[in-house]
């Protein structure tokens, strides 16, 4: 998939991720989309490791980043959560887009160099100065286009 594709749909996500999230975390379990009020037990839970008897038996690990994962048996016969700061969605989100802007980049400033380099005479690959040799780089030997 080409980058310019990849870079439009994260951008894409990006916005949403951030102002869609409730209270700034994403909830994500293995049944799909959750209810907000199941939502906002399981944050509780990830964050504030609340007594197991107010909400039944569960298992509430920090992955890393901020990134829990809530394995609630007193709810919905043992269902599986993830529970995901929005931060890292956008860090996330921003990379293809920021890989885009970077390639962008480079590529106008190699064509720039290229241009000013056939304007001085110069060879496309190294930057040698060709006035005496048209035909052939002596430097790095690729062949000059004449124009």
């Amino acid at each position: 998939m080409p980058l310019n594709v990849l870079a439009a749909v994260s951008t894409l996500f990006l916005v949403p991720s951030v102002f869609l999230s409730s209270g700034g975390y994403v909830v994500l379990s293995d049944a799909g989309v959750c209810a907000p009020n199941e939502q906002s037990m399981v944050r509780s839970i990830a964050l504030y490791n609340p007594p197991v008897s107010d909400l039944g038996e569960y298992n509430s690990r920090k992955l890393f980043l901020g990134i829990y994962r809530i394995d609630w048996s007193g709810w919905h016969r043992g269902r599986k959560y993830i529970v995901i700061p929005s931060w890292v969605l956008f860090v996330a989100s921003g990379f293809f887009p920021a890989a885009w802007a970077i390639r962008f980049a480079s590529r106008r400033r190699r064509e720039q160099r290229a241009w000013r380099w056939r304007e001085q005479a110069r060879c496309p690959g190294c930057g040698y100065d060709v006035q005496s040799t048209p035909d052939r780089c002596p430097e790095c030997g690729e062949q000059i286009a004449k124009g």
